[in-house]
């Protein structure tokens, strides 16, 4: 069974297994996880673009469980005080050709 919760306009993925293919999540804002928070279940994002999210933790993805794979992504003007574009807590994360340029911004060392 799969769970996702919208949230504030974020995706909120807890169980099961989802798979995106080319889209693009922006200008959304949230406190973990400012355009998608992993906390379960089997997530595989493929050519996907997360541009102007903010959070206070993990501008773009928060991953605190569950097994994502991010394929062909994009993570481009994302903001948070802790890791602008991707905040790992925890779960397995398997990353070929993510693309993180200098457009992120945290406001301390974690970025």
């Amino acid at each position: 069974e799969l769970q996702v919760k919208n949230n504030d306009d974020f995706l909120w993925v807890t169980d099961g297994g989802i798979q995106f293919i080319g889209f693009e999540i922006c200008a959304s804002e949230i406190s973990s996880g400012g355009a998608i928070y992993i906390e379960g279940g089997t997530a595989k994002f493929h050519h996907t673009t997360l541009r102007n999210n903010s959070a206070i933790y993990g501008g773009g993805i928060y991953l605190s469980g569950g097994v994502t794979t991010l394929e062909d992504v994009l993570l481009i003007n994302n903001v948070a005080e802790v890791g602008s574009a991707v905040w790992y807590e925890g779960g397995t994360m398997d990353a070929i050709n993510l693309k993180i340029p200098d457009y992120n911004t945290a406001s301390n060392s974690f970025g």
